[in-house]
């Protein structure tokens, strides 16, 4: 093997997909191939393997509410399908919020997506927690308070909250689009938790490594150690992800209003969107923006594929030089949560 070529490909491998997490506003959008710029793309093939799936406990709650009111405290409340609720507030009325780390390549699961604060609480501009439905139009949301949602049957909601704390706000609000419904995206969009990561790595067709672990650090003793065996020039922590189990993602939710959120083991959260880049390949394109996809057409790819009501996504690249071909891809195992 050209040893430069493996080098440079196995540390940009190791700062590649596992930056992690972090779904997507259209249900099609964009070409079939999704080429933002980018060597990155599915290496195995979407879809779904038939397991019929339950539609997730909220499901006929799910909608993100736009308020449209000046002067509002909140940008927009969504409620997921899996019982989460995320609301953005107004940057203007917010305290300071926590600077991102910089991530070192795009991923679908990677805090270079926005992470700006801590889960619960009002650290930034993001609120995040689980919410009950208590009556019709009633729920109650986990460290911030009550919500009442009442509307005509069109896009305008009034929206009544009371903090824990005793203030309230009646404000009026639009509900977001979405998608129209398809099984790839009624599958896709509940809460999911990490079970399994899976790192592999191709070289003209042969396999050069294929681990799995249920955790990041586990994965990682397994890289370093095929590191330690294969590489005359290895050094300690060269083949280590970004991420360790203390502060790796842990949860990802995906909404039919196209927002998606990774929550960290360090209690931080990154809120993303997302689309469809061809449902039926299920092929699915990420931002880093929380609201939009780059004008630009900068946006990372992953491939979607349900096993047995498992979401399993992988992201990599392909590259060939001088006649070498490597192909690294990463794979997250993720399980409901119910």
């Amino acid at each position: 093997m050209k040893r430069e070529m493996l080098k440079t490909v196995m540390g940009r491998a190791m700062y590649m997909a596992f930056a992690v997490f972090a779904a997507f506003a259209m249900a099609s959008c964009s070409d079939d191939d999704g080429n933002n710029g980018d060597d990155s793309g599915d290496t195995s093939g979407g879809g779904s393997d038939g397991t019929e799936m339950e539609a997730p406990r909220f499901e006929s709650s799910a909608a993100k509410y736009t308020i449209t009111d000046a002067g509002s405290p909140y940008t927009s409340v969504e409620l997921t399908a899996s019982g989460n609720y995320i609301i953005f507030t107004n940057g203007s009325q917010a305290p300071a919020t926590a600077a991102a780390a910089p991530a070192t390549r795009m991923s679908v699961m990677s805090d270079g997506a926005w992470r700006p604060g801590t889960r619960y609480i009002h650290y930034s501009n993001i609120l995040s927690g689980k919410y009950t439905k208590t009556g019709e139009g009633e729920y109650e949301l986990e460290g911030f308070g009550k919500l009442v949602v009442s509307g005509s049957g069109d896009q305008s909601y009034s929206l009544d909250i009371t903090l824990s704390g005793g203030h309230s706000y009646s404000l009026k609000g639009n509900r977001a689009g979405t998608p129209s419904s398809g099984t790839m995206t009624d599958n896709l969009c509940r809460t999911w938790e990490i079970v399994q990561w899976r790192a592999f790595l191709r070289y003209n067709g042969v396999t050069m490594f294929d681990f799995t672990d249920p955790t990041i650090d586990g994965l990682n003793a397994k890289l370093e150690a095929w590191g330690r065996e294969h590489d005359p020039d290895y050094t300690d922590g060269d083949y280590l992800l970004d991420f360790t189990s203390a502060t790796g993602p842990e949860q990802v939710v995906f909404t039919k209003s196209g927002t998606y959120m990774v929550t960290y083991a360090d209690s931080h959260l990154a809120v993303s969107t997302w689309r469809w880049g061809n449902q039926e390949k299920g092929l699915l394109e990420y931002s880093w923006d929380p609201n939009a996809f780059d004008p630009d057409g900068i946006y990372g790819v992953a491939t979607a594929y349900f096993r047995k009501g498992n979401l399993e996504l992988t992201e990599g690249f392909k590259e060939t030089e001088d006649g070498f071909t490597i192909e690294q891809g990463t794979t997250y195992t993720l399980k409901e949560v119910k």
